[in-house]
């Protein structure tokens, strides 16, 4: 039965609203501010922070830019913190069985991090939807555009780890430390030169052993298309 296990909260909702609003306000300020939006507009900028890439302005044009730049992350924050959520709620059920302390610390975790994912998705998308609807707007560019999203993402990664870590001792606290929650570093990396395993099956899902050099293989075959479409679209 489920009540045997720790009580899974509910996601919190007010993110959901919050998420939206960030949309919506950026679409009254394009509306609003509608003039400032040079023609023809920009639609791409360098490393340096300056457009060097137009096209005519019209409503798709302006608006299919806050979708390009919002969509991706407005659909996949969701589906993140959702998905996770729904594996901590059926962690009991399937195979392989595990344990009332498997499920406890599947549940705690959850109820730990999910809060916290669900809050860095909302910043992170508060950060790309303003940075793309300022740079429409004339308010950023340059240097000044380019410093405040290295130094926005920097902010928040950092304010990630730091909670992260803060949530996995709360976890400890609720329901104890096992072999793999020992070595993990800085929230969320797992090292420990004594285990031959390339993937760890861990609190919610699987993470890598980065003792292990298989674990940068894999990661660099998994990061390489990635950095050929960054090299191709810097180069061109």
């Amino acid at each position: 039965m489920d009540s045997e296990y720790i009580e899974l909260k509910p996601v919190p909702r007010q993110w959901l609203y919050l998420l939206a609003g960030i949309f919506l306000l950026s679409g009254v300020l394009l509306f609003v501010l509608w003039d400032r939006i040079p023609d023809p507009m920009p639609t791409h900028w360098g490393f340096s922070g300056e457009p060097d890439s137009f096209k005519p302005k019209t409503p798709g044009a302006v608006f299919g830019m806050i979708a390009a730049g919002g969509i991706p992350l407005g659909v996949v924050a969701p589906s993140v913190v959702y998905t996770t959520h729904y594996q901590a709620k059926h962690a009991h059920e399937g195979l392989p069985h595990k344990s009332v302390e498997e499920v406890d610390r599947i549940r705690a975790t959850t109820n730990e991090t999910v809060p916290l994912l669900a809050n860095f998705m909302l910043a992170l998308t508060a950060l790309v939807i303003g940075a793309v609807t300022f740079s429409l707007l004339g308010f950023l560019r340059g240097p000044l555009l380019t410093g405040l999203v290295i130094a926005g993402i920097v902010l928040l990664l950092v304010w990630f780890v730091r909670d992260l870590m803060a949530a996995q001792r709360r976890v400890a606290n609720v329901v104890g430390h096992d072999e793999n929650s020992q070595n993990m570093h800085w929230g969320m990396f797992y090292y420990n030169r004594n285990d031959d395993r390339v993937l760890i099956e861990h609190g919610l899902g699987t993470t890598l052993n980065w003792a292990n050099p298989g674990s940068w293989l894999l990661m660099g075959v998994v990061l390489m298309p990635l950095a050929l479409i960054i090299l191709v679209t810097v180069l061109n």
